[in-house]
């Protein structure tokens, strides 16, 4: 996993480092949420490189691709590729998903069932 990571970072800070004007090349990466240990090995990993990474935390789905899109951050890594697909598709950005990085476990919540049991055949989520 954190191989994946340290790739897709990579190839975003090769492309930023013709950019950079200073020693040392900084990669802004967007999660959804805390950032975890993995960021952390990450970071360290590529600082042996002589890249800084920044995490940049986001509290929502919608602000990361758009801060992408903007040019705000380099990359980012917290969504599915079918709702990256249908976002870039539904607002017209032109991003492009250019590996596979981590991707924490979704859950589905209910305030009515309890467990998986009581949902009935042919009832619908949503």
């Amino acid at each position: 996993m954190v191989r994946v990571i340290l790739a897709l970072v990579l190839c975003v800070g090769l492309g930023a480092c013709g950019q950079d004007t200073s020693d040392e090349s900084v990669i802004k990466v967007g999660i959804n949420g805390e950032k975890n240990q993995v960021w952390d090995t990450v970071e360290r990993l590529l600082a042996e490189e002589g890249i800084k990474l920044e995490v940049i935390t986001f509290g929502d789905y919608v602000l990361p691709n758009e801060a992408l899109a903007d040019g705000e951050i380099d990359a980012n890594s917290f969504q599915t590729i079918a709702y990256f697909e249908k976002f870039i598709e539904d607002h017209e950005l032109d991003l492009t998903s250019i590996a596979y990085t981590v991707l924490a476990p979704m859950g589905i919540y209910s305030a009515k069932i309890d467990d998986l049991s009581q949902l009935k055949d042919g009832a619908s989520v949503g």
